[in-house]
């Protein structure tokens, strides 16, 4: 959004005192958009190009007199990087997993589809997703356990059955 003028910014707050005639303070940010509360205003200028808040008081719009921030020159990072994960030349923070990392979860995720017999979430974290895989493992070992013991316990009664003949 585009920084307002200061004479744009007086039409503005006007137009909110005009909406909220009890009201006695605004704090208006660069891009024109009023909050009761400073705390609510800085936490939107942090988006915008201009960080500061301005307070405007009924009084101030009815003198026409209020200070406006400068509209500062944008600051350069070197090599274009616009914050500390780009200048390790990640593209998110998810790149910054190393590749052996995302080796290990790429083949954890593929025993998890044929363990489980869907995908994990694409979401999921490292840690848990190596629990859960080992979950699964148990499970598989302890089924295919019962499954033994049933056949021999099969086999057993038709050994039974033969001798008793």
């Amino acid at each position: 959004m585009a920084t307002l003028t200061k004479e744009e910014l007086l039409e503005k707050a006007k137009q909110v005192f005009g909406l909220y005639p009890a009201s006695k303070e605004w704090h208006f940010t660069a891009d024109g958009q009023a909050f009761s509360e400073k705390s609510n205003a800085a936490n939107h200028a942090k988006s915008l190009e201009v960080k500061e808040t301005v307070l405007i008081t009924k009084a101030m719009v009815a003198a026409g007199t209020i200070e406006v921030p400068s509209n500062p020159e944008p600051v350069k990072v070197e090599g274009g990087a616009k914050n500390e994960f780009q200048k390790l030349g990640a593209k998110s923070e998810a790149g910054l997993d190393s590749a052996a990392e995302e080796a290990e979860k790429a083949a954890l995720a593929a025993k998890h589809e044929e363990l489980a017999g869907k995908k994990p979430a694409a979401n999921i974290k490292l840690d848990t997703l190596k629990a859960k895989v080992q979950e699964l493992e148990e499970a598989k070992t302890a089924e295919d356990a019962k499954a033994a013991g049933a056949d021999q316990a099969e086999g057993s009664d038709e050994d039974a059955n033969q001798k008793s003949e």
